[in-house]
C-alpha cells in the first residue's frame, strides 16, 4: 500500500445549485459554480501526487455565506437596502409626528431607533433567517442523497461485473449451441449411413462369389468411421477452442471494467469529502473515556501544525487476475491431444471478442469500502467463470469421447460380423 493521497473537499454551498433543485434561484447556481471551480482548481480526481493539496491551498474554496455572488450574501444585501428605505420612511414620520404620543402604541414605536429596531428584527426573521434556514435544509437533502448514492455504488458496481460475466457466458453457450446443432446434422448423416451398411451385411455375401461386394461394403464402413471420429474430434476441438477463446475475452473485459468502476469509485463524492456544514452539531452524550481522549487529541493538536485540506485516502495497488487458468492446460487436457484446441482459436461468427488487448491488469486506486466491495465482486466473479469454464470443458470432452467409444464398440461388432461372414 502506497502512503496516503489527499482528496481535495466539495463544498456544501453547491447543495443548492447541484441538486437541490431550482428552489434555490440563481443565488444556489452561482454557489455551484463557484464550487465546481473551486473543485477544478483543487483536483477533485485521484491526486496521487500531492498536486491536489497545493492547488487547494493557493486557490481554497470559500466558506458558506461569503460568496458575494452567493444566495445569502444577495439577500442580506436586499435585507439591507429595504431596511435602510425603511428606516428613511420612519425618519420623516417621526420628524413630522413630534411629542405627540402614538394612537397606536402598540403596533407602532414612541421613537425612530426604537422603530428601526422592530423592522431589523422583522426583516431578519422573513429574509435572512428563512434563506439560511432554506439552505440548511437543502444541504441536509444533498447529504442524505450523498449517503443514498455511497450505499448503492457498491451494489452497481457488482451488477455490471455480474452483467459481463452474464454476457460472456451467453455468447459461450449460443456458439456451443450452434456448433452442437451443426455436429448433430453430420452426425444423423453417419448414422443413416451406417444403418444402410447394416442392413446391406447378409449371410448371402458369405457366398465366396460375392467376396468382392463383401470388401467394398467393408472399404465403405471403414471410411464412414474415419470419418465419424474425424467429425467427434473437430467437434471437440472446437467446442474446447471457442470456449477458451470466450474465457480469454472475459479475463479481458472483467479487467476493462473493473478499472472503470474504480475511476468512477475514485471521482465520486462522499459525504466525508464535504465541508462541515454550517448549522451547529447534535448534542450528543459522551461517556468519560471518550471525552478524556477528546481532551489528550485537543492538546496535541494544538501542538501539532494545520493538516492540508481535503480528506486523504490510502492508495492501494489491487493484484491483477491471474492468467493462464481458462485454458485446457489447466482443465487436464493436454496440448498434443488429437481433440485440443488451437493455440490461436478464435469464437465462431467472426466477433471477436478480445479486441482490448491493452486491457490493464494491475489497478491503483483509492481504498475505500466501495471499492473493497467492487474488487471483492471482481475476484467472486472470476472465480465463478473459472468454476464454470472447467466444468463446461469436462462436458464437452465427456460427450465427444462417448461418441468415440460408441464408434469404437460398433467396429468391434461389424469386425466380428464379416470375420463370421468370413468363415462360413
Amino acid at each position: 500500500e502506497d502512503p496516503a493521497a489527499p482528496r481535495a473537499s466539495v463544498a456544501s454551498a453547491a447543495a443548492p445549485g447541484k441538486k437541490g433543485g431550482a428552489a434555490a434561484g440563481k443565488g444556489g447556481k452561482a454557489d455551484a459554480a463557484a464550487a465546481k471551480k473551486g473543485a477544478a482548481k483543487g483536483g477533485a480526481g485521484p491526486a496521487k501526487d500531492k498536486a491536489g493539496a497545493a492547488a487547494a491551498e493557493a486557490d481554497p474554496v470559500p466558506e458558506p455565506g461569503t460568496d458575494p455572488t452567493g444566495l445569502v450574501a444577495r439577500v442580506e444585501a436586499a435585507r439591507a437596502k429595504t431596511e435602510a428605505d425603511l428606516a428613511a420612511i420612519y425618519d420623516q414620520y417621526y420628524a413630522t409626528k413630534g411629542e405627540r404620543a402614538p394612537t397606536r402604541p402598540l403596533e407602532i414605536a414612541n421613537s425612530a431607533p426604537e422603530a428601526a429596531g422592530r423592522v431589523q428584527q422583522m426583516l431578519q426573521g422573513h429574509f435572512t433567517d428563512k434563506t439560511v434556514q432554506h439552505r440548511r435544509a437543502k444541504n441536509r437533502a444533498f447529504r442524505h442523497q450523498l449517503f443514498e448514492i455511497e450505499s448503492l455504488l457498491p451494489q452497481w458496481a457488482t451488477a455490471a461485473l455480474d452483467a459481463t460475466r452474464a454476457i460472456v457466458a451467453e455468447r459461450a453457450l449460443a456458439d456451443a449451441t450452434a456448433s452442437r446443432a451443426a455436429f448433430a446434422r453430420t452426425r444423423a448423416s453417419g448414422l443413416k449411413r451406417r444403418k444402410v451398411h447394416e442392413a446391406s451385411l447378409k449371410p448371402s455375401l458369405s457366398n465366396p462369389n460375392r467376396r468382392g461386394e463383401l470388401e467394398a461394403l467393408e472399404a465403405a464402413e471403414a471410411q464412414r468411421l474415419d470419418e465419424a471420429r474425424e467429425a467427434a474430434r473437430r467437434h471437440q476441438a472446437a467446442l474446447l477452442s471457442a470456449e477458451e477463446a470466450h474465457a480469454a475475452a472475459f479475463v479481458r473485459r472483467i479487467s476493462r471494467v473493473t478499472a472503470v468502476l474504480a475511476a468512477i469509485l475514485d471521482h465520486a463524492v462522499f459525504p466525508p469529502d464535504l465541508i462541515p456544514p454550517e448549522e451547529p452539531p447534535e448534542a450528543r452524550r459522551k461517556a468519560l473515556r471518550i471525552k478524556l481522549v477528546d481532551e489528550i487529541i485537543e492538546r496535541t493538536d494544538a501542538d501539532m501544525p494545520a493538516p492540508p485540506p481535503g480528506r486523504k485516502f490510502t492508495l492501494k495497488d489491487w493484484p491483477a487476475l491471474p492468467e493462464g487458468e481458462l485454458t485446457t492446460r489447466m482443465v487436464g487436457i493436454p496440448e498434443g491431444d488429437e481433440g485440443a484446441p488451437a493455440a490461436d482459436a478464435q469464437p465462431p461468427g467472426g466477433d471477436n471478442l478480445g479486441a482490448d488487448e491493452d486491457a490493464p491488469r494491475t489497478v491503483q486506486t483509492f481504498l475505500t469500502p466501495a471499492h473493497r466491495t467492487a474488487f471483492a465482486s471482481r475476484d467472486r466473479v472470476y472465480a465463478s467463470m473459472r468454476t464454470r469454464f472447467h466444468e463446461t470443458a469436462w462436458q464437452m470432452v465427456h460427450e465427444c469421447q462417448v461418441v468415440l467409444r460408441e464408434e469404437d464398440t460398433w467396429a468391434k461388432n461389424w469386425a466380428n460380423l464379416t470375420s463370421m461372414l468370413k468363415k462360413a
